[in-house]
């Protein structure tokens, strides 16, 4: 939550936000620099309420700001919000939007096998006649990040795309007609609704790219931990680092690599014993950069998107979604 860079770009502009967790948008000002006395109105509440609030408004006659550009990032990982999908939410959110209006949304997705990729593009062309779809990797990527633009006229890409490649370390592309026609029928032309969302299930091979190779890994950890219960760390981190070389997405080691790293620091630093015990079973949340930095530490996952455990989507709370 920090699109405060709009109002240098384009002073004067109404700009608000909505972000559910309060502790978010403190952090916006305390560590992104966002002035207090921002002009940006902010509503600590779930976006479509506050959607929800701006229709009522409108409808009941009461002047109302309509957006050029509604932006949407509340997607975490594998973990969706999903009643900011729906066919139903895109419809809302057209009434808030000029002729000239841009919606862009962004989301995680394998594009190989693209089953939430191809709901929500097929969801967005129920309500907006022209949708183009970018990638933040190489299409080749395992997991790769998409942005999805819904527009109620063409939109001149022409130039955009040299603008953004000109970036270190960008390799995307714009989704051409092939690839979306591809997208499009991949999961039976499925739309997203309020009373259909099965976005854990169209996510299910992105779960899975956290967890390859768990058979192997399993048999690995296993005699990493015995050499972490004898306090052999050094071993422990070459044995880690050697398995991460060929499998980057394996959780387990990335803790037990962490909590040896942990050990031998403090072995080093004089502070505490040089033996301990580590439980190598599986982890409930598979997320080993939240594992890095918990390493040595039990992991309880939270209520919150970045907590949430794989494969399962967040539910927050909402109050009179239905318009």
């Amino acid at each position: 939550m920090c699109p405060f860079p709009g109002t240098f770009t384009t002073p004067g502009s109404y700009i608000e936000v909505s972000e559910v967790d309060p502790v978010v948008t403190r952090a916006a000002i305390e560590a992104f620099g966002l002035p207090k006395d921002s002009s940006i109105r902010r509503y600590d509440m779930d976006g479509r309420n506050r959607v929800a609030d701006l229709i009522r408004q409108k409808r009941a006659g009461n002047n109302v700001t309509v957006s050029n550009f509604i932006f949407g990032d509340a997607f975490s990982d594998c973990s969706v919000p999903y009643h900011l999908t729906t066919l139903e939410f895109n419809n809302l959110l057209d009434e808030l939007l000029t002729d000239q209006g841009v919606y862009m949304l962004n989301l995680i997705d394998l594009f190989a096998s693209g089953q939430f990729l191809g709901a929500v593009l097929n969801t967005c062309r129920q309500v907006f006649p022209h949708v183009y779809v970018f990638s933040a990797q190489d299409l080749r990527s395992e997991r790769n990040t998409f942005i999805v633009v819904s527009a109620k006229r063409p939109l001149d890409s022409s130039g955009f795309l040299d603008t953004i490649r000109s970036r270190p370390g960008f390799s995307g592309e714009m989704l051409n007609t092939e690839h979306l026609a591809r997208l499009a029928k991949i999961n039976g032309d499925t739309v997203l609704t309020d009373d259909y969302t099965p976005v854990e299930n169209l996510l299910a091979e992105a779960v899975r790219s956290y967890t390859v190779s768990r058979d192997e890994e399993g048999s690995y950890a296993t005699e990493i931990a015995s050499l972490f219960e004898k306090g052999e760390f050094d071993q422990v981190v070459r044995q880690c680092r050697k398995v991460l070389g060929r499998n980057a997405r394996a959780p387990r080691i990335h803790f037990m690599l962490g909590s040896a790293l942990a050990k031998q620091v403090k072995a080093r630093s004089g502070h505490g014993g040089i033996s301990g015990r580590i439980d190598h079973r599986p982890f409930l949340c598979d997320f080993p950069r939240r594992n890095w930095a918990r390493a040595g530490k039990p992991w309880r996952c939270g209520s919150g998107g970045a907590g949430v455990p794989v494969g399962v989507a967040h539910r927050s709370a909402r109050r009179n979604l239905t318009m």
